[in-house]
């Protein structure tokens, strides 16, 4: 089965001018597709890499809303010829869906974007 390309999955001119920064840093736009215990399935328009977030992303993410979810536009690393990439960066959301994670501290949990 082949991947869809990112118009099908809703990018657009607003998002590509948000992507711009990344983008002259030689950074792939793609969409998360799934998340399991911060391992993620991207779709980048050609394929559907396996992604982790990138150790300096890690480092600064203030909470676990912050980390990508399921519907979020990222910005990907992936050297030719590795077949795992490493996100970057999360887009702005322009919509989310959330609830109260699980266990005794208060912090939010985006479920899909």
């Amino acid at each position: 089965m082949r991947a869809p390309d990112l118009e099908t999955l809703g990018w657009d001119a607003a998002w590509a001018e948000q992507f711009a920064p990344f983008a002259a840093d030689g950074l792939t736009p793609a969409r998360v597709s799934l998340e399991h215990q911060h391992l993620y399935r991207v779709y980048t328009g050609t394929d559907e890499p396996l992604a982790r977030v990138a150790g300096r992303f890690r480092h600064h993410a203030g909470g676990r809303e912050q980390y990508p979810a399921v519907g979020d536009w990222v910005a990907l690393d992936r050297p030719h010829g590795h077949a795992r990439a490493t996100i970057q960066a999360v887009l702005p959301r322009r919509s989310r869906f959330s609830r109260k994670a699980a266990g005794d501290v208060t912090e939010q949990q985006v479920v899909a974007a």
